[in-house]
């Protein structure tokens, strides 16, 4: 059965033993593997992880090393990972891009490796306890993935509306369906609230919210 180590954003070369720091130059601040290496990562495409990706292939400065990044859309790179690490033997992929949802998925699939004792070795050197969300990547008593980015969620109300109709700001969804009941008997208001939720993954993240 295929085992990967799973990074949920920050980028580490396991591989390596080693966390490699990138300057502003993107030059790649790891010593070169005694042998030759590959590391090899999947995740989906956008701003942030692009500009991730392409530090990380500055990495192939380094002697003896090869990285390769692949970054497809959502649903295509999840499949590309679920179709790799069911498929059994050695994992294709170092490095993969995942979601708190993914590695509780994964986990119980047994495909992931736990990054504890690299935790360990590198938390003080690059300050790792102080990055926020690391507990939505454990199971138990096992850390398998380091946040990079966080997503934020925005909720929006009218507060002319909510005045008006003698309303409190919301603390729960049941708080915003029973607003909601009230807006929706003026006949003014066709939608009392909406969410996007345009992606198929976008229900589950907000059923856990």
């Amino acid at each position: 059965m295929k085992k990967v180590l799973a990074v949920f954003a920050v980028l580490t070369l396991a591989v390596l033993a080693t966390v490699p720091v990138f300057a502003q130059d993107a030059t790649c601040d790891i010593p070169a593997p005694e042998s030759e290496a590959t590391v090899n990562m999947i995740g989906w495409t956008y701003p942030i992880i692009d500009h991730y990706a392409s530090e990380l292939e500055s990495c192939n400065e380094v002697d003896n090393l090869e990285v390769n990044t692949q970054l497809l859309d959502s649903g295509s790179a999840h499949d590309q990972m679920r179709l790799a690490f069911g498929a059994g033997g050695e994992a294709p992929y170092g490095i993969v891009m995942v979601t708190e949802d993914d590695v509780n998925s994964y986990v119980a699939e047994g495909w992931l490796l736990p990054l504890n004792d690299l935790i360990d070795q590198y938390s003080e050197e690059y300050n790792l306890a102080d990055i926020a969300g690391i507990e939505d990547l454990t199971v138990g008593d096992e850390i398998y993935g380091i946040p990079m980015e966080l997503n934020t969620r925005h909720f929006y109300y009218r507060p002319d509306l909510f005045e008006q109709y003698g309303l409190e700001v919301p603390d729960t969804y049941a708080d915003v369906v029973a607003a909601c009941e009230v807006l929706a008997e003026e006949d003014s208001i066709d939608i009392p609230f909406t969410i996007n939720l345009h992606a198929g993954w976008a229900w589950r993240i907000e059923f856990v919210d």
